[in-house]
């Protein structure tokens, strides 16, 4: 078989041997010849399109298959990273109850030493007032009265003002003289 250019027909075409051709051209007309020899070039089109199909589709595949550990790292990742994050806010606010701790810890030392403090004086307090009462309870047994925050001595002995003095100022006293008979003592 020869390729052959019609210019008047403009189409290439296989033109067979002298020997084909007769035979040929018994058994096709010239409109079978020309579907014919389409056939073939309709056969490599769509074997073409079928091979890009298949290509695209393999293509798909292997992009889902090289894409898919890609997300599963991602997804990996953002899943450290939440745990990284949670782990940053549970240590700051570890520290936070701990330096909360210290303080209550110091405050409670601070109450417990003002409590003692507070106990320490209120003894003290108390024994004074102990004390004071002993004294005080002295002081009456020996003709001394308490009045009105201060201690008065009744004498029965008649004496002179200036010995009346003297014998106050010996007790640690002063002579006191009463003017008005409201304030007396009984």
């Amino acid at each position: 078989m020869e390729m052959v250019y019609h210019n008047e027909d403009r189409e290439y075409g296989n033109i067979p041997d002298a020997s084909v051709r007769h035979v040929e051209s018994k058994i096709c007309s010239d409109d079978d010849r020309k579907v014919a020899a389409a056939e073939p070039g309709i056969k490599r089109s769509r074997l073409a399109a079928v091979i890009l199909g298949l290509l695209c589709v393999v293509q798909a595949a292997v992009i889902i298959l090289l894409l898919s550990p890609f997300s599963e790292r991602d997804e990996f990742k953002r899943t450290n990273f939440d745990v990284e994050a949670s782990f940053k806010n549970l240590t700051e606010e570890r520290e936070d109850l701990k330096r909360k701790l210290n303080i209550s810890v110091s405050e409670r030392d601070a109450l417990k030493r003002t409590k003692l403090d507070v106990e320490a004086g209120f003894k003290t307090l108390t024994e004074e007032r102990e004390d004071l009462k002993r004294k005080l309870n002295e002081v009456a047994q020996g003709g001394w009265e308490y009045f009105s925050g201060s201690f008065y001595y009744k004498s029965s002995v008649t004496k002179s003002w200036q010995e009346s003095r003297d014998a106050c100022l010996q007790k640690g006293a002063d002579l006191v003289i009463i003017t008005a008979k409201k304030n007396r003592i009984s």
